[in-house]
């Protein structure tokens, strides 16, 4: 199973309707607050919020960069 983490932003709409998203299509998911980011290197590397991690069950990592339903669906 692919497991899902969900960076979000406090008052991002993109982020809510990630969220709603994911809980809609019964897709389990973790969400880290960007308040609470401690890895300078994971703060650097995101460019904006939403941002979204897929991990396939072999370690190999996909990013999602804002609200791409397209491209969620494609890798979950």
């Amino acid at each position: 199973m692919k497991k899902v983490t969900v960076y979000t932003m406090p008052n991002c709409v993109y982020c809510t309707r990630m969220k709603t998203w994911l809980q809609d299509h019964e897709i389990h998911y973790t969400e880290v607050s960007s308040t609470k980011i401690v890895d300078t290197n994971l703060i650097n590397s995101i460019q904006g919020f939403p941002f979204t991690v897929v991990q396939e069950e072999n370690g190999n990592e996909h990013t999602v960069l804002g609200f791409n339903v397209d491209l969620l669906q494609k890798l979950i």
